[in-house]
């Protein structure tokens, strides 16, 4: 402002004297004792009676001093007031000299109040004046610095600049060099270089005017202490903390020596060092200065003064950095509360006040209030500041903020773009806020999952930083970080740690370690070592930023409640669910009670909870948990946002666990239809609800819409994280598991390789999802009968898993489990059940254990009971897995698995009508689950076998029949499917057992050809295959072809098998009964003993199928007139069954038959009638009287009454036989020749000739049908 002094040389000396002791205590800042003399100047005036031309002109000196005075004060009215007095005195005398003082004091009020029209049209009218006046240079120079000012308040930095640089020109034309004028423009143009961006002109300009003051004035001056204040500014803008607080420091001892310590310049240090202290993270030593400052400020100005109103401002901003969100919106109202006394409603000072309330709810995830604050703030800097002020620009960042937060991203740039565009035009391209856009920019298209477009604009944003800032500042460790970040999504692990410790070394040099942001470098780092898989690592890092966040805000602070989420994904990852619950449940603590029950961080939190709880299959609290996140994010957000399409998919996998698969693939759709309004078609979102419902797809056994799904999923991953991002392995590993559902095992490698490839390259060897891979490629091996590369896959993922996790995780637990499915496979049951106790110890052990995971424990170890025939162990491990599966109210694929299982073990132990029963409520459960699933086909194809063991052949046909229209509806027919195969094997089966041997062949080598094209030539399904060929031609009588398929079975199961695999025995006992029908009975013993032998060396001596093969040799011996032999074979077989079956099962009977046999041919008739009816008795009980075992009775029995000469009760046996076949076989079925004959032979006596003859006739023309 102009310079104005008055000659009072004529006042009386005491007048003067409290003139002067009011100017010098106005100098030394303190205002009330100023404005105490001047009242005493005005009130002696007063008494004066004579009112003289000089008394006047001091009277109006003193009346622009007291509105100086008022100025200061922020009291507009009563400066203007007392600017008016002055007016009239120099309307009233005249005089321009005072005019133009009172017409810049008006000025300097408008620009006081934001009014910077008002301002400068105020102050050209003066510079006109001036020039009009012939005015000293010196004040023409003056004047433009205040026209200056105004420029520069309203951002017009260039504007200012010309300004000030027109009053240097001017005062270096008339001044000395060294002049302390000459000082305070090098001082302005500084102030206008900072905030352009240019900071070493600014440094330079503001050297100059220090080695002015220095160099002129004492080194402890008032202005030396200002220029070390500018200075101090620059630094701290360069992000110079420790320079900053050195130089602030220098400034504030001056001040303290010529002030003391009760001047707002004092408090203005205070304040200086308190923001660079809170800017290092350090609010303990930045709180205290603050309150100093206030303290000052409040003793000084009184509690309506607008540098009272910015303290409370600054300790707003340190609470809100202690999350503490309620005192900062207090103490901003406090401040707002002044300033709209002070300013009036639309002034700049209320619309940062506005700003900075937005801020805090902002922090606090109130949107809508952020957003209003917001508008308020930009409606007034609108109305004060040019369209395209930095500071318009700011609020436009805060609102494109917003609107990334509420997932209206397309909006979000919209807005940072304009902002870019605002700043451009007013600040260039090269300074460091054109920086700040592009990193806001860049931010947006990082959440949208556009990490090309994302790494482009931090990039650009770093090149701008790195060429204001230097390559040590912490906004340039800001960018590195940023950059970090799209590295890790990228899953460019390696690249993204480089960054991020390129970050961590910038922050810990300029901001100490012990700041929030280095705290947040090492936050990233663990995030990146856990997806890495190096959770010890992730740990460490976590703990160093929790030490460090816990330090510096505090306990309950919301970046403390983060990490400790952090931690808590470690946990979760590493299968400790307890720790992890502890811990988010710690975080939550916090964040309730920092942000209350709304906040979208809270939602995060039961995110959290829920994925726990979902991992520990504990759906129902998982699900609570996640409807407690919805619930806020939909208050805050609305339907539309990301956040929430995220949620309906972790919803919808809950429910896929479930066995909800309707309802999950609901939540999967929603999410695909939000892209319309929310999410572009290409977002990553929509790529995982498309690859969940591929998954869903696939557990239907829905294999082309899976495999559509699968398809659009890859091309939107591919599009938008390259070919090489591990998400982009997930859907391969999806792939391949619907190809090996297809049985298209080839394909299913081929997808897995592919996976491995990308999983390698950016996750390392030892990462816990390359374990998961070479499981599911073990799986594919073990299906194929690769048992070898199934065992070193299985292994492998083992090896890495033990290494990362150690040995207590479900990872750990799901191996062994494989390992023990593959020991069953390879009929190592003892080993198997081992691997299963591992698995089951595991997941017992695991604290919040996942229940599904240890009711398929107990399920694995029952099927390795079931095929040791431990019946009784098998179904009480079923019960366990039952019980356990019972939270499921029943309502779970698991559970239609558990009854197929549970009905097998039935069917084995002749329970039929319990099997029954079992196979029925699973084929309900499966209905109710999923029409047209494969699992329904097994239903029916179960059902199907216990018909056929009955003797049930019709209904055994229409099972097998609806299995095979299922299978065929939901599976790749082209391509062939084992579920297909096997359907109809049982079909074929059914047939071979009813004599219609053309449609069992032809069925038989259908289901060749599938397994063929499913597994090639050397697998054991193909060899099951062969020996169900086999058995036709032996019941055709076609024993040379039956004798090749037994052994080409032989030759493939004995390259896939080791030499005491079960599957042996099947081809060693066909070829045995082979031979014991061509009656060569030594080949058959030595085959069954090959048989006999491997079953005695890994089943239990107890187990039913060694019974078979006593009873086999026992046969044999019979044949060969060994009576005792044949005995001792057969008892074995007997005292076996009858310890291990229940006592109706029809393996006893067959052990009943077997003895009558013998004792039949050692002509112990009785014995054998015995043991027929007991067999009789147990077949009559379980099976219809029409079935083919009960026919081979009838027969038996009557052969014996035949023998006794009881030609009635034979004959009335025959009769039962023969009514009994034609119910069951053919007219023409070999079986039914025989029976003929035998009949002839019964009627072969006189008085019966025509009947006899008839039968006989009936006899030949069978027997002369090809059955050779």
């Amino acid at each position: 402002m102009a310079n104005l002094e008055v000659s009072i040389t004529h006042l009386p000396q005491p007048i003067h004297t409290l003139f002067m002791k009011g100017k010098e205590s106005r100098k030394s800042g303190n205002l009330k004792e100023a404005m105490f003399y001047y009242a005493q100047v005005l009130d002696r005036i007063q008494a004066i009676s004579e009112n003289t031309v000089d008394l006047d002109r001091f009277r109006s000196e003193v009346y622009l001093d007291i509105s100086a005075i008022y100025w200061q004060q922020c009291k507009w009215k009563k400066a203007e007031e007392f600017n008016e007095n002055a007016l009239k005195i120099a309307e009233k005398l005249e005089e321009k000299e005072i005019f133009v003082k009172c017409l810049g004091r008006k000025g300097d009020i408008k620009w006081q109040q934001s009014d910077y029209d008002g301002a400068l049209v105020n102050y050209t009218k003066l510079l006109k004046i001036y020039l009009s006046l012939e005015k000293k240079d010196t004040d023409i120079a003056n004047l433009y610095q205040d026209i200056g000012h105004v420029h520069f308040a309203q951002g017009r930095l260039n504007e200012a600049l010309t300004q000030y640089e027109k009053s240097l020109k001017i005062q270096l034309s008339v001044l000395d060099h060294n002049h302390p004028d000459i000082a305070r423009s090098y001082n302005y143009i500084g102030e206008v270089y900072c905030d352009q961006g240019k900071y070493e002109k600014a440094i330079d300009v503001h050297d100059k005017s220090l080695k002015i003051r220095l160099s002129v004035l004492d080194q402890n001056h008032i202005n030396v202490a200002e220029s070390y204040n500018n200075k101090g500014n620059v630094y701290f803008k360069l992000g110079k903390y420790d320079d900053a607080l050195s130089i602030y420091e220098k400034g504030l001892k001056i001040q303290l020596k010529v002030f003391g310590d009760n001047h707002f310049d004092v408090a203005n240090s205070y304040s200086n060092i308190g923001i660079v202290y809170a800017a290092q993270g350090n609010l303990e030593k930045a709180i205290p200065l603050y309150k100093k400052s206030l303290e000052i400020r409040l003793s000084v100005f009184g509690d309506s003064h607008a540098d009272v109103a910015t303290s409370y401002n600054h300790l707003g901003n340190a609470y809100s950095q202690q999350a503490k969100y309620k005192e900062a919106i207090d103490m901003y109202k406090k401040s707002l509360k002044i300033r709209l006394k002070i300013f009036g409603p639309n002034h700049l000072s209320v619309a940062n006040c506005y700003n900075y309330i937005g801020n805090a709810y902002y922090f606090q995830g109130e949107y809508e209030e952020a957003l209003s604050m917001y508008d308020k703030s930009r409606k007034i800097k609108l109305l004060v500041l040019d369209h395209n002020h930095p500071e318009v620009a700011d609020l436009c960042d805060n609102i494109g903020l917003i609107y990334r937060e509420q997932g209206e991203l397309e909006e979000s740039i919209l807005t940072h773009k304009k902002c870019l565009k605002m700043r451009l035009s007013v600040l260039g391209s090269n300074h460091p806020d054109i920086g700040k856009s592009y990193n806001n920019i860049g931010s947006v298209y990082f959440c949208q999952g556009k990490y090309d477009e994302a790494i482009s604009n931090f990039k650009e944003s770093l090149k701008i930083l790195l060429s204001v800032l230097g390559d040590s500042h912490h906004l340039v460790g800001n960018l590195y970080n940023n950059i970090g970040n799209v590295y890790d999504k990228q899953a460019k692990y390696e690249e993204a740690i480089s960054m991020y410790k390129k970050s961590l070394k910038i922050r810990l040099s300029t901001l100490g370690c012990k700041h929030p942001f280095v705290a947040g470098s090492y936050g990233n780092l663990g995030n990146c070592y856990s997806q890495q898989g190096r959770h010890e690592d992730a740990i460490s890092m976590y703990q160093k930023s929790l030490d460090i966040q816990s330090h510096i805000l505090g306990s309950s602070h919301p970046g403390v409640a983060k990490l400790y989420a952090n931690l808590g994904n470690v946990y979760s990852s590493l299968g400790k669910y307890k720790e992890a619950l502890s811990m988010y449940n710690d975080s939550l603590k916090i964040q309730l009670s920092v942000l209350g029950h709304n906040h979208p961080g809270v939602a995060t939190l039961h995110d959290c909870l829920g994925t726990v709880y979902s991992k520990q299959g504990n759906h129902e609290e998982a699900l609570s948990a996640y409807n407690k996140s919805l619930k806020i994010r939909l208050s805050a957000f609305g339907h539309n946002h990301p956040d929430i399409a995220a949620l309906y998919i972790n919803m919808g996998n809950v429910y896929r666990n479930q066995g909800k698969r309707e309802e999950a693939i609901c939540m999967y759709k929603k999410v695909i239809e939000m892209q319309s309004s929310v999410l572009d078609q290409n977002n990553l979102l929509t790529a995982e609800a498309l690859t969940n419902l591929g998954i869903v797809y696939t557990d239907q056994g829905n294999h082309s819409e899976a495999a559509c799904a699968f398809e659009k999923s890859l091309t939107i991953t591919q599009s938008a994280l390259g070919h090489y991002h591990p998400d982009v392995a997930i859907i391969y590993d999806n792939f391949g598991t619907l190809y090996g559902c297809e049985g298209k095992y080839i394909d299913a490698l081929s997808m897995y390789e592919k996976s491995e490839e990308i999983k390698l390259s950016s996750l390392g060897r030892d990462h816990p999802d390359l374990a998961k891979l070479y499981n599911n490629m073990g799986v594919v091996y073990r299906d194929q009968g690769s048992y070898e590369e199934a065992f070193s896959k299985f292994n492998e993922s083992l090896n890495i898993q033990l290494a990362v996790f150690g040995n207590n995780h479900p990872d750990v637990a799901t191996s062994y489990s494989n390992l023990g499915t593959l020991f069953n496979y390879q009929a190592k049951y003892k080993k198997a059940i081992s691997m299963h106790k591992k698995s089951l110890e595991i997941n017992l052990s695991i604290s919040n254990h996942d229940i599904s995971q240890i009711a398929a424990s107990y399920s694995a170890l029952g099927n390795d009971y079931s095929k040791l025939a431990n019946y009784h162990e098998a179904l009480s491990m079923y019960k366990k897995s039952q019980k356990l599966l019972s939270v499921f109210n029943h309502n779970h694929p698991s559970v239609a698995k558990l009854y197929l299982d549970m009905g097998t073990v039935y069917s084995n132990q002749g329970k039929y009508d319990e099997a029954l029963a079992m196979f029925q409520k699973s084929l309900k459960l499966s209905l109710a689950l999923d029409y047209n699933h494969s699992s329904i086909g097994s239903s029916y194809g179960q059902l199907g076998k216990v018909y056929h063991q009955q003797g049930k052949y019709e209904e055994a046909i229409t099972m097998h029949k609806k299995s095979l229209e299922i299978e065929s509806s939901v599976l790749d027919h082209n391509h062939g499917n084992t579920d297909i195969a096997a359907s109809f094997g049982n079909l074929g089966s059914v047939y071979l057992q009813l004599g219609n041997y053309e449609k069992a062949l032809s069925l038989y080598e259908r289901s060749l050809s599938i397994h063929l094209s499913v597994f090639g030539c050397n697998h054991p399904d193909v060899a099951k295959s062969y020996i169900n060929i086999g058995n036709v031609y032996k019941l055709q009588i076609k024993y040379a072809k039956a004798i090749d398929m037994y052994e080409k079975s032989l030759k493939i199961q004995s390259s896939v098998f080791e030499m005491d695999h079960p599957d042996l025995v099947l081809s060693y006992s066909n070829l045995g009964s082979v031979y014991h029908n061509q009656g060569e009975q030594d080949k058959a013993i030595c085959m069954y003993q090959k048989s006999l032998k491997i079953q005695l060396a890994v089943l239990d001596h107890n187990h039913p199928d060694i019974a078979k093969s006593y009873d086999c040799i026992g046969n044999s011996y019979r044949i060969q007139g060994k009576y005792d032999d044949a005995l001792s074979s057969c008892e074995k077989s007997y005292r076996i069954r009858l310890s291990v079956l229940d006592h109706s099962h029809p393996d006893l009977a067959t052990s009943y038959y077997s003895l009558g046999m013998v004792y039949d041919d050692q002509g112990k008739y009785e014995e054998a009638l015995k043991k027929f009816n007991k067999s009789l008795q147990i077949r009559l009980s379980i099976l219809k009287e029409d079935h083919p075992d009960i026919a081979i009775l009838y027969y038996s029995i009557g052969k014996v009454y035949e023998n006794q000469c009881k030609h009635k009760d034979a004959h009335a046996m025959y009769e039962k036989l023969f009514q009994n076949m034609l119910s069951v076989l053919d007219q023409n079925n070999f079986d039914v020749a025989k029976l003929y004959h035998a009949i002839v032979k019964m009627h072969d006596d006189p008085g019966k000739h025509e009947k006899a003859l008839a039968m006989c006739k009936k006899w030949r023309v069978i027997k002369s049908l090809d059955f050779s």
